[in-house]
């Protein structure tokens, strides 16, 4: 299906705005200056022909054959052809609620965020191999079965893939203050935000907030705050036993009443109907994005060497902590709590320093996340029957 692109009176919805155009690759044409696009789910680019300019939260990017890009909720962009040959794109557009595909790079500091972050949305690719995989999935596109669905995920998990690696090695490009200042929001929903602490953060007005806000989105604080929040209850919706008094306050909404207002308005049905849609598109099993397990797992395996806390996981996760320990002590045994679970990986990653290093016995506990090195040794002797040291020496004997 080929699209041409029209001027648009403001900022809307476009790409995803039908259903019928989810899960299948279509062709669009740009030859002008488009409007600006708030999409609310992934959408991803590549550039068949043509060149021009891509423009995210007010920084722009040039365009040129090759080129591919993947944006995903929180962005307002257009797209800019040049004089010479119109932009000729291949755009997939699928509801599945992640973090954005954009690399973006900020201090932990607030203060020092608007300074530091940069965005990375279009760069070259394999051309061959992008082609490849939007021709399998167009091939795949024609089949209604669930294997199809299956295959249809796994094309795209590649071209995010694919994205990922090509946007590591591409160039840096600093954001403008309005587009630091709409991102701020979205990577800070989930914080009781206000137009005077966003507004300190940046050392600015909140008259002046407002005005770069608009700069972007030709929206407010309370309505960017309004569209991110939505965004935070789409990713809550991936979890099941999720009520809608827990995604409301996940979501950082003050109210359930208020979150099924806002969602309907935004996304054009409620939170249930949204959520039929996206397993509908992605995959009809919802073990497939349901396995709340894996995800406590790997949270835990990739921040089990900081000080991690089942708040935090519960919180990043959209679980409960009760949740949180109940999946843990099915699996694991009935005495397993997320904190137990935390330190025995922790005492697995030292087994490993501890046999293959020499690091002495603190660094070993420091690099393997234990505040203490007292509690490390006590730790590890209760779980292996022998000191650290012991185990050092009885590993150097055997492979000896």
């Amino acid at each position: 299906m080929e699209q041409i692109v029209r001027m648009l009176e403001k900022p809307q919805r476009y790409f995803t705005a039908h259903a019928s155009w989810y899960g299948v690759v279509q062709t669009y044409t740009v030859s002008e200056i488009t409007p600006f696009f708030w999409e609310d789910e992934c959408v991803m680019f590549y550039v068949r022909s043509g060149s021009g300019f891509l423009r995210v939260n007010q920084t722009l990017y040039p365009l040129s054959q090759g080129c591919f890009c993947s944006m995903h909720q929180f962005h307002v962009f257009r797209f800019e052809a040049s004089s010479e040959e119109p932009l000729c794109m291949e755009v997939l557009i699928y509801p599945y609620p992640e973090m954005a595909y954009f690399v973006t790079s900020f201090a932990e500091d607030d203060l020092a965020f608007g300074e530091s972050t940069v965005v990375l949305p279009a760069c070259q690719v394999d051309r061959e191999l992008v082609e490849q995989l939007l021709s399998l999935y167009r091939e795949e596109a024609q089949c209604a079965d669930e294997d199809s669905r299956l295959i249809r995920l796994c094309i795209s998990d590649q071209l995010r893939l694919l994205y990922g690696t090509a946007v590591s090695v591409a160039p840096l490009f600093p954001m403008p203050l309005c587009g630091q200042i709409f991102l701020y929001i979205g990577q800070h929903s989930l914080k009781a935000l206000t137009p005077a602490s966003v507004a300190e953060s940046f050392h600015i007005s909140t008259l002046q907030l407002n005005r770069e806000l608009r700069r972007v989105c030709l929206e407010g604080f309370n309505a960017v705050l309004r569209h991110a929040q939505v965004c935070n209850a789409c990713a809550c919706l991936l979890r099941s036993n999720v009520t809608g008094t827990m995604m409301a306050k996940f979501a950082g909404f003050k109210s359930e009443s208020a979150l099924y207002r806002d969602f309907l308005r935004l996304r054009g049905a409620t939170p249930q109907q949204y959520r039929e849609k996206m397993l509908l598109n992605r995959t009809q099993a919802q073990g497939l994005i349901n396995d709340q397990l894996s995800e406590i797992q790997v949270y835990v395996m990739e921040n089990f060497r900081s000080s991690v806390t089942c708040d935090a996981c519960a919180q990043k996760l959209f679980l409960t902590k009760s949740i949180i320990n109940r999946l843990l002590s099915e699996k694991y045994g009935p005495d397993i709590t997320f904190h137990k679970y935390v330190n025995r990986i922790r005492l697995q990653f030292a087994t490993g320093l501890l046999a293959s290093s020499d690091l002495p016995i603190c660094d070993v506990a420091m690099e393997s996340g234990f505040n203490s090195v007292h509690t490390f040794i006590r730790l590890f002797k209760l779980e292996c029957g022998e000191t650290p040291a012991q185990y050092r020496e009885r590993k150097k004997r055997d492979y000896a």
